[in-house]
């Protein structure tokens, strides 16, 4: 289901690499060196999510130093791949932690190479032995609907809700209305330390004109208050009002 996964994944990359606040809202404790593996939108979707996304966050030249892209993405099944990927993680500065997003897990990750016992090894020793975390998306069946957050169940493909430690689950809170570049979402975070929470994302990537840069303006609130928020504003639409900021700065342009 089309849920902005790869542009969260943008945006966390970029904050990570600068050591900002992922989506407006989660701190990032320390700037990390950050790879970005995207296997799905190629280089000039791409680069253009980088750049608005870094605009948007304030990132400098300096800062995005720290973040290194690809568009091929690893097989970790395969004994060649991990052994290239650790030696490069190796030739870069060894003290850095590292975070490697890769953007279209499934099915170029092959989810049963992944979740195979040698493979989740490798994740935990050799790259958790270099001070790496390998973050990986994974897809949800198309016929999950929008309206309600989703669980770890809801995953796509066999295996990854069992290799998850950590995860953060996005679902639309209503459909996309094609056109205007808003889209508003369901987040489920959580990892086996015992941390959890629900929260609504209100992300506005502007209305599309060629040639024109586009936005990229994020909102994050607990799923409570969303909800209350829903049931003021929307007495008689039944949906949630946008932030006021976003309104103001739609009408001024």
């Amino acid at each position: 289901m089309k849920c902005c996964k790869s542009l969260i994944a943008t945006d966390m990359a970029v904050s990570l690499a600068m050591g900002g606040t992922f989506l407006d809202h989660f701190a990032v404790a320390r700037p990390v060196r950050t790879i970005l593996l995207c296997g799905e939108s190629g280089w000039p979707v791409f680069q253009e999510n980088i750049r608005r996304i870094s605009v948007a966050r304030g990132a400098t030249e300096e800062q995005l130093g720290n973040l290194l892209t690809g568009i091929r993405l690893p097989k970790f099944g395969n004994a060649l791949h991990q052994d290239t990927l650790c030696t490069y993680i190796i030739e870069q500065k060894p003290k850095w932690s590292l975070s490697i997003v890769p953007i279209g897990a499934s099915p170029r990750f092959r989810v049963e190479s992944v979740c195979d016992g040698r493979s989740s090894r490798f994740d935990r020793q050799r790259l958790g032995g270099r001070g790496a975390t390998l973050i990986l998306l994974c897809h949800t069946p198309k016929h999950v609907p929008a309206g309600n957050p989703l669980e770890l169940d809801n995953l796509a493909f066999a295996g990854f809700s069992e290799f998850a430690a950590q995860w953060f689950i996005v679902n639309r809170i209503r459909p996309y209305e094609p056109g205007t570049g808003r889209h508003a979402l369901w987040a489920v975070i959580g990892g086996r330390a015992g941390h959890s929470g629900t929260y609504a994302i209100d992300l506005d990537e502007g209305e599309f004109h060629p040639g024109e840069d586009r936005e990229w303006r994020v909102a994050v609130s607990k799923a409570d208050q969303a909800r209350q928020e829903q049931r003021d504003s929307g007495s008689r639409t039944g949906r949630r009002s946008w932030p006021k900021s976003w309104k103001a700065s739609r009408s001024e342009s």
